[in-house]
């Protein structure tokens, strides 16, 4: 299975990524996102079941042309989270030579009041 995005397009617009502790957010941001025309990567309706969820995953992040990185301590605290993070982070930093590619970025949703998880994070990323 080829999981990198063709020269110009991607699967998905966005790749929704959470702690399962921010589901409800990360639900909500999906259906806003769905509404206004966007097509989210979203685990609860994207993955297929009975198949190799990691694989899937991080095919998924591959084929979404931004990563939106719903933050919060428990964010901070998922292994997953921040393996997501670093894979996007990698893609994006080490494209593949020759390779045309639209921009990449990488969004931060700050859910927490007083955003402490993000200013300590900064440091270890």
């Amino acid at each position: 299975m080829n999981v990198m995005p063709s020269e110009e397009t991607y699967r998905y617009d966005l790749f929704i990524s959470y702690s399962s502790a921010d589901r409800s957010w990360a639900e909500k941001l999906s259906n806003s996102l769905e509404d206004k025309g966007r097509k989210p990567c979203f685990d609860r309706t994207s993955l297929r079941a009975g198949e190799n969820w990691e694989f899937q995953l991080l095919g998924e992040l591959n084929t979404s042309q931004h990563l939106v990185v719903l933050w919060s301590e428990r964010a901070n605290q998922s292994d997953w989270v921040r393996r997501e993070l670093s894979y996007f982070d990698a893609a994006i930093n080490n494209p593949i030579p020759g390779r045309k590619t639209p921009s990449r970025r990488i969004i931060f949703l700050l859910l927490d009041r007083e955003h402490t998880a993000f200013r300590l994070s900064l440091i270890h990323i």
